[in-house]
C-alpha cells in the first residue's frame, strides 16, 4: 500500500487507507484495523494497527498467515541490485531506491537513508522521524521530540515488547511454543487468538485446499470480542475472510486464489486489470447490486489519475511529471453522459507558481505576490467565452426560480441570500451580491449581505466604502451595530494606510 497524496511525513498517526476502501494499489485485499494508540506524550501518538492482505504469503510471528502487526513487523527487503521494499511502522509500502553515485544511500517518498555495516539502514525524515533496521528487521523508531522507540526481540529475532523512554509500551505474551495469546499495552490487555485458515492452491485452473496455517482469529478485552475473523470458502473453494468489528455488520470479502486480486467485498464485485509492468498501479473498478460503478486508476508516469464515483461522474486530474513543475495540476476535467468539462486549469510561471486558476463556471483567480512570494491578494476575472457563459447562466437561472417559486417573505430571502452567495463566493462579483441583497425584505438580512459585498468589493476604494457604510447607518438604524463594526474597522483601514 503507498502513501496517499497529502499524507504528510514520516510516521502516519491513522490507519492506514487505500485509494478504494479495502483494496492496495495493485488490487490485492487489503483490510486494516487499529487496536490502539501508544501514547508517547509531547502530543505524539502512534496507532498501534493491525493488516490482511491476500497476497502476503508470509506470516507475522503475533498475528499468523496473511496478517502483519507493522510496530513489530515492520522490515526492509532488497527487490532488485538497487532497489528496496520499505514496510514501515504505520503500514504503509515505500519503494527506496539506491542513490546512482553513492550506493550506500537510498530514499524513496520522504524518508533518506544510509546502509552502514552491511546489515543496518537507517532512514530519516526531514520532520524528525526516524527508523532503524538490522537485517532487514525494524530495531528502532526516532521520534520528533529525540527520543526512541525500541523493539526488543528475542534470539529468534520474534520481538518481544516495545519499551520507549526507560518505560515497556507494549509486552508480547507467548505460549511456551512461541504461539503469541497476548499483548499487554500500558493498562489495558489485549488477548489474541488463532484459528485455522485453509491455504488455497490454483493448479491449472482448479482450486485446491493444500493445508491450513493459523491466522488471527479474534481480538478481546476483558472479555470482550473487539474483533473477530473468520476464514472460509466459496462453492469454487475461493478464500473467504469474514471480519467483525464490535457492534458492526460483518463485512465478508472473497479473492481469487490463483491471482490474489480481490473479487468482492460486501455487495461489491471487483474487476482488476493489473499493470503489464510489475509494481505499478492497476485499474481498478467494481460494481454494486444496483448496478452502480465505481472506478480509480492512477498512471503515475503520465500523470493521469481518473477517478469514477457511485454517481457515474469520472473525474480526470493531469499533473507535471518532471522538471520543476513536477506533481503540479495541469487541469481537472468531468465527464458526465459523454460530456466533458474542465473544471480547473492552472497556469503556472517559470518558479512554479500559480499565474491563473480557471475553475468550472470560468472564475480565474489570479494570485499577486509580495517581495517574497507570498500571495499578497487574490484579483478574479470571468472567462466570457460561450461555454462557460452557459454554464454560469444555467446556475443563476437555477437560483432565480427559487426565488419566483418561493411561497412566503420568508423562503424568498433565504433564497436571495443563497444567489448572493454565489455571486460573493462563486463567481467573486460583490457588485451583483450588493445589488441583489436590495431587494430582501429582511432589513438586518439585507444590510448583512450588502456590508459583505462592500467588503469583499477589491475594485472599490476604502474611502468609497466608507460612504457606502455611513449611507447604509442613515438608512437602517436597526442594524446600526453591525454597520458601525464595519465603519470602525475601515476607518482604521483607511488612517493605517495614509
Amino acid at each position: 500500500m503507498l502513501p496517499l497524496e497529502g499524507f504528510g511525513c514520516g510516521v502516519a498517526p491513522t490507519v492506514p487507507k487505500d485509494h478504494v476502501e479495502g483494496v492496495d494499489h495493485l488490487g490485492f485485499v487489503s483490510h486494516w484495523d487499529k487496536l490502539g494508540d501508544l501514547d508517547l506524550g509531547e502530543n505524539l501518538r502512534i496507532p498501534l494497527v493491525i493488516g490482511f492482505q491476500s497476497d502476503r504469503e508470509w506470516s507475522s510471528p503475533e498475528l499468523g498467515y496473511g496478517w502483519v502487526m507493522p510496530i513489530f513487523d515492520s522490515r526492509i527487503t532488497q527487490t532488485e541490485e538497487n532497489n528496496f521494499e520499505l514496510l514501515s511502522v504505520d503500514g504503509y509500502t515505500i519503494h527506496l531506491q539506491r542513490d546512482a553515485k553513492k550506493p550506500t544511500l537510498i530514499s524513496g517518498g520522504f524518508w533518506k537513508g544510509e546502509i552502514t555495516n552491511g546489515d543496518t539502514i537507517k532512514l530519516w525524515a526531514s520532520c524528525g522521524w526516524s527508523l532503524t533496521y538490522v537485517k532487514g528487521k525494524i530495531t528502532a523508531i526516532g521520534t520528533p521530540k529525540g527520543k526512541t522507540l525500541t523493539i526488543g526481540r528475542e534470539d529468534s529475532g520474534v520481538a518481544k515488547d516495545l519499551t520507549y523512554d526507560s518505560k515497556v509500551l507494549v509486552k508480547v505474551e507467548k505460549r511456551f511454543n512461541g504461539v503469541v495469546t497476548g499483548l499487554q499495552v500500558g493498562e489495558k490487555h489485549l488477548a489474541i487468538e488463532h484459528v485455522e485458515r485453509p491455504r488455497i492452491q490454483s493448479i491449472e485452473g482448479k482450486n485446491l485446499v493444500a493445508g491450513k496455517s493459523l491466522s488471527l482469529g479474534k481480538v478481546s478485552s476483558d472479555g470482550i470480542a473487539l474483533k473477530s475473523f473468520e476464514y472460509g470458502l466459496t462453492d469454487k473453494l475461493e478464500p473467504k475472510l469474514t471480519a467483525t468489528d464490535q457492534g458492526k455488520t460483518p463485512r465478508e470479502i472473497t479473492w481469487d486464489p490463483a491471482t490474489k486480486y480481490i473479487m468482492t467485498d460486501g455487495g461489491w464485485t471487483y474487476e482488476i486489470k493489473p499493470s503489464e509492468k510489475k509494481g505499478l498501479n492497476a485499474s481498478i473498478g467494481r460494481k454494486n447490486k444496483s448496478n452502480q460503478e465505481e472506478l480509480w486508476f492512477k498512471d503515475s508516469a503520465k500523470g493521469e489519475e481518473t477517478v469514477q464515483g457511485a454517481d457515474g461522474i469520472k473525474k480526470v486530474r493531469t499533473w507535471f511529471t518532471s522538471g520543476r513543475l513536477a506533481g503540479k495540476t495541469r487541469e481537472i476535467k468531468e465527464i458526465e453522459l459523454g460530456v466533458t468539462r474542465t473544471v480547473l486549469k492552472n497556469s503556472y510561471d517559470e518558479n512554479g507558481r500559480i499565474l491563473r486558476s480557471s475553475d468550472g463556471l470560468g472564475v480565474i483567480r489570479v494570485p499577486h505576490y509580495d517581495k517574497v512570494g507570498h500571495v499578497s491578494r487574490d484579483t478574479y476575472e470571468l472567462d466570457h467565452s460561450s461555454e462557460y457563459v452557459a454554464r454560469r447562466n444555467i446556475k443563476e437561472k437555477q437560483y432565480l426560480e427559487a426565488i419566483n417559486s418561493a411561497k412566503n417573505e420568508y423562503k424568498k430571502d433565504l433564497s436571495l441570500r443563497a444567489l448572493c452567495g454565489y455571486y460573493l463566493n462563486a463567481l467573486h462579483t460583490p457588485e451583483k451580491a450588493e445589488e441583489t441583497a436590495k431587494l430582501i425584505s429582511c432589513e438586518g438580512e439585507r444590510v448583512s449581505v450588502e456590508l459583505l459585498s462592500i467588503k469583499a468589493n477589491a475594485n472599490m476604494g476604502k474611502d468609497e466604502k466608507l460612504k457606502k457604510c455611513q449611507a447604509l447607518l442613515a438608512e437602517c438604524t436597526s442594524a446600526s451595530k453591525i454597520i458601525n463594526d464595519t465603519l470602525d474597522k475601515l476607518s482604521k483601514i483607511s488612517v493605517n494606510s495614509k
